[in-house]
């Protein structure tokens, strides 16, 4: 899903294993860090969610000069 507000309440009842920042492509790093939130969110019995930015944070503050996308 693309946004919180389209969850049903329940869903996050319990709790939830966040991630967030900003993903700009799947680079190793981002990989382990997802892997890290996945198999958390499975021990704990969770949710795992990743929290990006649109645009992101180097975009938004350079927009005269914004970064290129991956």
């Amino acid at each position: 899903m693309r946004y919180l507000a389209d969850a049903p309440a329940d869903v996050w009842q319990k709790g939830s294993v966040v991630t967030m920042g900003s993903f700009d492509g799947l680079h190793l790093g981002h990989q382990k860090l997802l892997e890290t939130v996945l198999e958390e969110a499975d021990r704990e019995q969770l949710i795992s969610v990743v929290m990006s930015f649109e645009p992101t944070p180097r975009e938004f503050f350079q927009a005269d000069e914004p970064p290129a996308r991956l």
